[in-house]
């Protein structure tokens, strides 16, 4: 398990219980400080108490149990429009909303599907492709994103 997966599973139970969810961490930076960036969403949008809140927690859980073994800054934002989706709750939140998916291996010709999402099972993802509707398997899908029509 990478340090990414690690800090996501050990992190999730903590900022769950601070009313968000805990939706990715992404580590950036070179061989010098690096940054923690994590990125929280709940119904209806995060606020900045939400993040102030979540960056006192996991400031001192990450200091007390010493997880990260380098310098870092930790940021703790929303994941904003643009955020990807990548698990099953993500897909099943953005029901009946476009998104542009990014695939492993061409799915009638291309790597990229766009349509709406209709519903979410087990296994795959049923989308609205124009007039078609697409089953796409998770094992399929790298990531979603949201489609902004202006």
């Amino acid at each position: 398990m990478n340090l990414q997966e690690t800090l996501l599973n050990y992190l999730e139970e903590p900022v769950a219980f601070e009313g968000v969810e805990l939706v990715d961490i992404e580590i950036t930076g070179g061989s010098g400080k690096k940054t923690v960036v994590i990125y929280i969403d709940k119904e209806g949008g995060v606020t900045i108490d939400d993040c102030e809140r979540v960056s006192k927690k996991v400031s001192v859980l990450l200091d007390v149990h010493d997880i990260i073994p380098f310098a870092y800054r930790l940021e703790v934002s929303s994941p904003g429009l643009s955020r990807p989706l990548k698990t099953k709750k993500d897909f099943t939140r953005n029901r009946n909303v476009k998104v542009a998916f990014h695939l492993r291996e061409p799915f009638e010709g291309s790597q990229k599907i766009i349509g709406v999402i209709l519903s979410v099972e087990e296994d795959g993802v049923t989308v609205m492709k124009g007039t078609q509707e697409v089953f796409l398997p998770f094992a399929l899908i790298v990531k979603g994103s949201i489609v902004i029509d202006f």
